[in-house]
C-alpha cells in the first residue's frame, strides 16, 4: 500500500504498545519518519526491537505539561518539525462512561 507518507514525520504519543505500537509499524512501512513517545524505556526498546532501528524513541509521561514541552521540543531537534501528531496516549479510571466524572 502507498499512502505517500514516504519522509513524513511522525510522533506518536503511547506508541510503545498496543495500538500506538501498531500505528507507529504502519508510518514507519510506509517510510515516514517516526517518533513513539512512552513511560517505559524497555517497552520503547521492544517496540524499536519490533518496527525497526530508525525509529526514534523519546521516554516521557504526557499527562505532565512539561514533559510535553520536552517531547515537542526534542523531537523537533531531531526531525525539524512535525508533519503528523498521533496523540494516543490516555486511559480511563476503569469505570463506565455514564459513571465517570465530567469536566
Amino acid at each position: 500500500m502507498n499512502l505517500n507518507l514516504e519522509n513524513k514525520r511522525v510522533l506518536i504519543t503511547g506508541g510503545s504498545k498496543g495500538i500506538g505500537k501498531s500505528i507507529a509499524k504502519t508510518f514507519y512501512e510506509e517510510g515516514a519518519k517516526v517518533g513513539i513517545c512512552g513511560r517505559s524505556r524497555d517497552a520503547l526498546e521492544i517496540a524499536k526491537e519490533e518496527i525497526g532501528p530508525n525509529l526514534a524513541l523519546f521516554e516521557a509521561d504526557v499527562t505532565d505539561e512539561r514533559k510535553r514541552v520536552q517531547l515537542l521540543d526534542s523531537f523537533i531537534m531531531e526531525f525539524g518539525s512535525i508533519d503528523i501528531l498521533v496523540n494516543n496516549a490516555g486511559g480511563s479510571n476503569g469505570g463506565a462512561i455514564m459513571e465517570t466524572d465530567s469536566y
